[in-house]
């Protein structure tokens, strides 16, 4: 859980559910925060020198993984000295 959200994500999780429609709609959101609490910690994010901005931080988040992986290859590659082979002709 985020350090910053995590008072939040605790007031959202104890929300009461009344029967009806609208306790359907706050469980259902109780579980959306839930899950994307991960995708959330922006301030976890930052200190990992990533970019936390995005048009919907909280939906995008997965996509932008593998962009991260592919990141995360490249500053390898240069950093263990390979970016050269990175751009060979095979």
């Amino acid at each position: 859980m985020p350090e910053l959200g995590s008072a939040a994500l605790a007031q959202i999780g104890q929300l009461p559910r009344p029967e009806g429609e609208v306790g359907e709609l706050i469980a259902k959101e109780q579980g959306y925060f839930a899950r994307q609490a991960g995708w959330m910690n922006y301030a976890q994010i930052a200190k990992r020198g990533w970019p936390a901005v995005s048009k919907d931080p909280a939906n995008s988040g997965p996509s932008q993984a593998s962009g991260f992986a592919h990141l995360n290859a490249l500053t390898e590659a240069r950093t263990n000295g390979h970016w050269h082979q990175l751009w060979q002709n095979n």
